[in-house]
């Protein structure tokens, strides 16, 4: 009983902190969007030296890394709902991620989720289980990276003083997110056997970890591609950096996909000689580069004997009745 009076508070609490992210979101998305425009306008002449001179072998490796990880996204899925006793297969979570992933650039940052949710809906997945897995997700994703890069930024030493701490704490409380995860989802949603054991979740989240961790040597690639880009940075160091940065731009909740806020976090960590406003310009190219794995993953799908429609054949089956 208490355990169901926590879940329905903390449910409730949710509920009214909607409308106030919904605002914040749609103040902030169109400033971080002039202000990257401004920081382009502004170190026009500094990027395209940069560009002219840069290496398209190693940013079609760059890209080629993130379209490979697409492979990777859907084993965390298919992991946790097996888990909680929900059949899927590899084939359909891969379909159902990269099929969907045009509604990841839609304005709110949550139509991806929304629409893999319709689909493992129309696969019979429990809807209890779909929401507490959506919100594991969520809670895995802001405790691998802030563990990873906040541990990894802390112990590279890139960063000293308030920057040190702050990288520190962030790897702290990614671990505290990571061990919560499984009991505030299942204490939410999951009133059914079988649950998800912490081993087993916690096997589920090193292979986030591994994702991120290829996801860091991306960018570092993205970096290496601007010979004239002089950065004070290793490559793991800039690896690190960019998990971190995506994490802590992750669970700013105002600010979808972590626009704007990202760029700024890993401008100031690389440690660029060069103006930080310049950097958090070109930062923001790296997002043309998921964009184009993003898109080329997708054609991929779209062609004939591949993915067709999500859940094809499935869809005209009924939904399971729920215990």
């Amino acid at each position: 009983m208490k355990t169901y009076l926590a879940g329905a508070r903390l449910r409730n609490l949710a509920e009214r902190a909607r409308p106030a992210r919904r605002l914040a979101s749609r103040l902030f998305t169109p400033l971080a969007l002039i202000a990257l425009l401004w920081a382009i306008w502004h170190g026009r002449q500094t990027l395209a030296t940069l560009v002219v001179d840069a290496r398209l072998d190693l940013l079609a490796a760059s890209l080629s890394i993130w379209l490979g990880l697409h492979l990777v996204s859907p084993l965390f899925t298919l992991r946790t709902l097996r888990g909680w006793g929900q059949p899927l297969r590899y084939r359909d979570a891969l379909c159902i991620h990269v099929v969907r992933l045009p509604a990841k650039y839609l304005p709110g940052g949550i139509w991806h989720s929304v629409a893999r949710a319709a689909d493992y809906r129309r696969l019979a997945v429990n809807h209890r289980v779909i929401a507490a897995y959506l919100l594991i997700e969520t809670l895995t994703l802001a405790g691998v990276t802030l563990f990873l890069g906040g541990a990894g930024v802390f112990a590279t030493g890139v960063v000293t003083g308030a920057w040190a701490i702050a990288t520190g704490l962030c790897a702290v409380l990614g671990v505290c997110v990571l061990l919560a995860a499984p009991w505030v989802s299942q204490t939410l949603f999951i009133t059914i056997e079988p649950k998800l054991s912490l081993r087993q979740y916690l096997i589920n989240a090193a292979v986030l970890a591994v994702y991120w961790g290829w996801a860091g040597m991306a960018f570092a690639l993205f970096l290496n591609a601007f010979p004239a880009l002089r950065l004070a940075a290793s490559n793991v160091e800039a690896a690190v950096i960019y998990v971190f940065s995506w994490g802590i731009g992750f669970v700013t909740l105002f600010a979808p996909q972590g626009i704007g806020v990202s760029e700024l976090v890993a401008s100031h960590l690389l440690g660029e000689r060069d103006s930080v406003v310049t950097l958090a310009a070109l930062l923001a190219g790296f997002r043309v580069v998921i964009l184009a794995a993003d898109v080329a993953a997708w054609l991929l799908a779209t062609l004939p004997h591949t993915c067709g429609r999500p859940a094809s054949g499935v869809a005209s089956q009924p939904p399971p009745r729920e215990s």
